[in-house]
């Protein structure tokens, strides 16, 4: 099995890190062609976000195994301000800070799995994307 990465994000740079390690070990899991696409794309909002209001934080990438297979889980920590209200955070267009509002939405729904914790201060979403049991043999 590959050893987690850990990558800390502080710049665009590393955000842009963070999405090529994410698209590599995808393809290592035996993710399809567009759920890689998928799952970078997950990766590089939560860094870009990471760097846009925690100011730092880490992205950890791992492979996990479970009843579903295998699969790559993306971590972003950050000891951040938190996020107020999760709910309406996960609501497309809703933003706290004047973007877009829509990475949490878009990122949910890019992955399988998806959960955010948020207390006081700090933030933490872990994700994951299954490989299809086909592409496991």
């Amino acid at each position: 099995m590959i050893p987690p990465t850990d990558i800390v994000v502080s710049t665009m740079g590393d955000a842009r890190r963070a999405r090529r390690a994410a698209a590599r070990l995808a393809e290592d899991v035996g993710l399809r062609r567009f759920a890689v696409e998928g799952a970078a794309l997950a990766t590089m909002e939560l860094a870009t976000n990471l760097v846009r209001y925690a100011e730092k934080g880490r992205i950890k990438l791992s492979l996990v195994e479970s009843g579903r297979g295998l699969g790559l889980q993306v971590e972003a920590r950050d000891s951040g301000p938190g996020i107020l209200d999760v709910d309406r955070a996960l609501q497309d267009g809703f933003s706290s800070g004047g973007g877009l509002g829509g990475w949490l939405p878009a990122g949910r729904r890019l992955m399988d799995e998806f959960e955010i914790t948020s207390p006081t201060a700090g933030t933490t979403v872990v994700a994951r994307k299954w490989a299809t049991p086909s592409r496991l043999s």
